[in-house]
């Protein structure tokens, strides 16, 4: 899972800085200062991975988002610039096979890797090529990529590993903590390259769209390993088994958008099994439906439609021998079996959320905009208790755009009441300057108390709250000025 985040010169991010996932992360500021740029990035890697496309490191365009052409995401439109991100991923369960093997090796190398390494973080630039003949579509190219070993515990201690590319002569570099690499990466390549295994080094393999397995993969493909030690093929392994790490977590992002679909009258059962909700939740109940975890999700919807007051019960009703199915909800205050169309606009947006909560798997990111549409304050703040359960049912992570204080209060009780630590909490105010989107770190404690507040976010509600008990104190003592005048 993705321990932190930075970007740089992408849309109106010059430099994001170094920023922490938490098990809830919210991203607070005015409309258009960067915070769905933040979740729009993460679907770009997302639809990257997923897009069958060797055309570009990044997919542009895709099922997530449509970002146009590099000028129109490049910061400030300075297509000389390059798009720099890095990421961190903990180790844990992640090369348990590799690790295994290592215990029967005395590489140093590997060693140190089974016993201090804690994250991977991986970095990546991109940039625009124009090309030579006027009419032709420009297009991106990797211009280096780094994988680099922390120790938490060793914080001046690392394993570093740059590939840099010349894409005009099809070349790279590799260097190790800085050094030109050794013969492992130079014979490998050169070895397969005369036996004309490699044809194109950018479009040879596609598991991972930034061409790195493209590049990576003949290394361990070596049919004459006696040429090299144990250890320097281990080391090839690690580095491929990393960076295929990539397809895995950004396969576990999942997006829900600021306005989901209202659910149909009626649902067939077609055969197909959707992979999420969608970007609208227009695949919320179809989810729930193919489900093998189905018994499960419905107790959860149940529990929080409970919760919410929004319906005593949900059930699937099969009509037609079960091919034709229709969600039905009885209503909390009248018992009335309803079908789920006809109820209020604010359970459809709550009910996607609910669903993919739940329904992803352990370790997975959901990015959600905007999850206070359509709902009054009390819904609002009680969100904020299911973002707690989905994020500790299945160690998920939730990033959460929102323009909702009661969501922000409600979590600030928790932490003083012990629900949530403080530490499982970020908060990320976004403004925008003429320089770009600045992002200020938000600290909260264990009193709930947040550090670092922006000055006029948030305050209308309390300047109101004070205005009006100002008003209240003085209409009563004015009220009682006259009665005592008048007796």
């Amino acid at each position: 899972m993705i321990e932190d985040i930075k970007v740089k010169n992408f849309k109106s991010f010059s430099d994001t800085g170094k920023k922490k996932i938490k098990p809830i992360t919210i991203l607070i500021g005015p409309n258009s200062s960067g915070k769905s740029s933040f979740i729009q990035f993460l679907l770009l890697l997302k639809q990257t991975i997923e897009s069958t496309s060797r055309d570009s490191p990044l997919v542009l365009n895709g099922r997530y988002v449509q970002l146009g052409s590099f000028r129109e995401i490049i910061h400030k439109q300075r297509v000389r610039k390059s798009i720099e991100f890095e990421f961190s991923v903990r180790l844990d369960n992640v090369l348990n096979d590799l690790r295994y093997r290592i215990r029967y090796r005395r590489d140093n190398f590997l060693r140190y890797l089974h016993e201090y390494g804690d994250t991977i973080t991986y970095k990546s630039k991109i940039r625009y090529v124009k090309p030579p003949i006027k009419g032709v579509v420009p297009t991106l190219r990797l211009q280096e990529f780094e994988i680099q070993l922390n120790s938490e515990e060793r914080r001046n201690t690392s394993f570093k590993v740059v590939f840099k590319f010349d894409s005009k002569n099809q070349k790279y570099e590799v260097y190790i903590n800085d050094k030109k690499a050794g013969k492992l990466f130079q014979k490998a390549w050169v070895y397969k390259t005369t036996t004309g295994r490699i044809y194109n080094t950018t479009t040879t393999i596609h598991p991972i769209n930034f061409y790195i397995l493209a590049y990576m993969s003949p290394i361990l493909d070596i049919e004459t390993p006696s040429e090299f030690s144990e250890g320097e093929i281990l080391v090839a392994e690690f580095l491929l088994d990393s960076v295929r790490t990539i397809e895995k977590i950004m396969k576990k992002i999942y997006y829900i958008g600021p306005l989901r679909e209202r659910p149909k009258r009626y649902y067939i059962l077609s055969g197909d099994v959707p992979l999420d909700v969608g970007p609208s939740g227009e695949n919320a109940l179809s989810t729930l439906l193919t489900s093998k975890r189905q018994e499960y999700l419905i107790k959860k919807v149940n529990e929080w439609l409970k919760k919410f007051d929004l319906a005593k019960q949900f059930q699937i009703k099969g009509i037609k021998s079960q091919i034709l199915l229709e969600a039905l909800v009885e209503d909390p205050i009248q018992g009335l079996k309803l079908n789920i169309s006809d109820v209020g606009f604010g359970l459809s947006q709550i009910l996607p959320i609910i669903i993919e909560g739940f329904h992803a798997p352990s370790d997975s990111i959901i990015l959600i905009e905007q999850p206070e549409i359509h709902l009054h304050p009390k819904l609002q703040a009680d969100m904020a208790d299911l973002f707690i359960d989905i994020a500790k049912s299945g160690n998920r992570k939730l990033i959460i755009e929102t323009h909702s204080e009661h969501i922000i209060l409600r979590l600030q009780r928790r932490i003083i009441e012990g629900v949530i630590r403080p530490e499982d909490v970020a908060i990320y105010y976004f403004e925008m300057t003429k320089e770009g989107t600045n992002i200020q770190d938000i600290s909260i404690n264990e009193l709930g108390e947040l550090e670092n507040w922006p000055k006029g976010f948030f305050e209308e509600d309390a300047r109101e709250i004070i205005e009006l008990t100002k008003a209240r104190l003085n209409k009563i003592q004015k009220t009682s000025t006259h009665q005592k005048e008048s007796s």
